[in-house]
């Protein structure tokens, strides 16, 4: 549950950058993490590291993250908060004319992610699968490149002109 995930933990992304961060996302085959186990957890003053392991693609994957505690529950159940969340980083090069990507079918701007001027999205996600493409547009279109958090993280999406755009241009 995504949604949930970023309710508890501060995922350490902005508000509008958390549309990368949601259930609308996890929706597509493949895209979530399975088999999730906690492995150790070492704790010094109050702050634990947590190591994980869950899978992608059928591939395990260790990981970890840092929890402290904040607060009690029912008086005698300490309280954890994650203060380092399992948020992974996908690199998106593309020309500087894409307006939007479509990511796991959800469309994203560059409100909703960090854009260069050189056309480089840096797209700040949970760990899983996504397909990537360019967003909706008349003009523009791409193949779907697929990305998992556990392998490469970049991804070069060529773009080619549409009809429509072949049309204006000879019309022009």
């Amino acid at each position: 549950d995504y949604d949930k995930a970023s309710e508890i933990a501060d995922p350490q992304v902005n508000q509008q950058q958390r549309k990368l961060l949601s259930n609308a996302i996890a929706k597509a085959d493949n895209a979530t993490i399975s088999n999730p186990q906690v492995n150790q957890v070492q704790s010094t003053n109050g702050q634990s590291i947590a190591t994980v392991s869950y899978s992608i693609n059928g591939k395990t994957v260790d990981d970890s993250l840092s929890i402290s505690k904040s607060g009690s529950q029912f008086v005698i159940f300490p309280h954890w908060k994650i203060t380092t969340p399992l948020v992974k980083s996908i690199t998106v090069s593309a020309p500087d004319t894409v307006d939007s990507l479509s990511v796991n079918g959800v469309e994203v701007t560059a409100k909703n992610a960090e854009k260069t001027g050189d056309g480089t999205w840096n797209l700040r996600v949970y760990p899983g699968t996504y397909a990537i493409s360019t967003g909706k547009s008349d003009y523009v279109t791409s193949r779907t490149v697929s990305v998992r958090t556990n392998e490469s993280t970049e991804a070069l999406l060529n773009v080619k002109a549409t009809s429509k755009l072949q049309e204006a241009l000879s019309t022009a």
